[in-house]
């Protein structure tokens, strides 16, 4: 019965790998082909240094969330090629922070499809910077915060610590002659 999941899991996380990378070459076709003919006359009928960039720009992120999630689904395999265990991408549960790749594919997608419409779409798109630096305090914050205070209190404390024990050394010296 196991062994069955494990298939199930394997062919289901690579169904839904392909299916994000054809959703992303799609979308970056349909906005390629869509930037030619809705800004043909602002950059003179052709592909200007904006439109490439943007091409860029989308598709090296959904491609590296793509890869970061394929990364994660990396199956283990036997010396013979049969599956020992995978990751199930599709259990956004058992992803842990590779959910958050999930999200920004999603974003991208959206923010993407939307700024064939308006050029204004791109505000969406900070969201994910947002939420990077959100989940970078709350999660590196508390720590840094306390290595901060406490590397000035552990000096401090260490050389009171160290101050007493010299003392104690050269007491216990004198004692001793």
């Amino acid at each position: 019965m196991g062994r069955d999941n494990i298939k199930k899991s394997y062919r289901s996380s690579l169904a839904r790998l392909a299916l994000y990378r054809n959703i992303t070459i799609g979308i970056n076709g349909v906005w390629l082909l869509a930037t030619l003919f809705l800004y043909s006359e602002e950059n003179g009928g052709g592909y200007g240094f904006g439109t490439w960039f943007g091409l860029c720009f989308w598709a090296i992120q959904e491609l590296a969330m793509i890869f970061v999630l394929q990364f994660h689904f990396s199956p283990k395999l036997d010396p013979s090629g049969n599956v020992l265990d995978c990751n199930d991408i599709t259990d956004t549960s058992t992803l842990g922070y590779f959910s958050y790749a999930q999200d920004v594919l999603f974003v991208c997608w959206f923010v993407q499809t939307l700024s064939l419409l308006t050029r204004y779409a791109y505000i969406i798109y900070l969201i994910v910077p947002l939420f990077v630096g959100y989940k970078a305090v709350t999660l590196a914050g508390p720590h840094v915060l306390s290595w901060l205070l406490r590397s000035d209190d552990a000096s401090s404390t260490t050389n009171a610590q160290g101050s007493r024990l010299a003392q104690r050394r050269a007491e216990a010296g004198k004692r001793r002659f």
